[in-house]
């Protein structure tokens, strides 16, 4: 008989800790689908989703040798809520397409706990697909200190990217 697979969702809000979390579950013996993986994983050099990037974010987001400059593409996705939504709207199907591919992978070699970790969990409805989720949740001088540890940020910066996301009661109350 084989064993059922638990999918657990694994969110909350950027610099809350999530990865240290999955880290944990990962010594454990689960198997990890780390969205922002994946999203570099889809928006590498000549891939469709970076081709639709370039299209709606300008040629300003790539970096000479035409693979994508991250901190450019932050800089203009998170400067404002639409442009937030036009890069998920971008990216999110590749992702989600991936994650799905990943899951079925996992399933058929029989492992007992997947973590999907993605923030974007309920927005993407991945949440629909999990057995369980788990909200990380951490204040936000914490969060803004690790997001700019982690990612060379300025404080400005960190807080762009921090002021598109829910706050931590939207994650506690879900």
């Amino acid at each position: 008989m084989k064993n059922k697979t638990t999918i657990i969702g694994l969110t909350g809000p950027t610099g809350c800790g999530k990865s240290t979390v999955a880290s944990v579950w990962k010594s454990l013996g689960a198997q990890i689908i780390d969205a922002d993986a994946l999203a570099r994983l889809v928006t590498g050099n000549d891939s469709p989703c970076l081709e639709k990037l370039v299209s709606a974010f300008s040629e300003e987001i790539l970096n000479e040798d035409k693979s994508l400059n991250r901190k450019a593409l932050g800089k203009l996705a998170f400067s404002s809520k639409e442009k937030t939504d036009l890069l998920t709207s971008i990216t999110h199907p590749y992702i989600l397409d991936l994650c799905y591919q990943k899951i079925e992978e996992y399933k058929a070699l029989g492992t007992s706990f997947i973590i999907i970790d993605a923030p974007l969990l309920f927005e993407s409805q991945l949440d629909t697909h999990c057995d369980l989720v788990i909200s990380v949740v951490s204040d936000k001088e914490n969060r803004k200190q690790r997001i700019m540890h982690r990612d060379t940020l300025s404080e400005e910066e960190a807080f762009l990217r921090m002021n598109q996301q829910f706050d931590n009661d939207f994650y506690v109350g879900k």
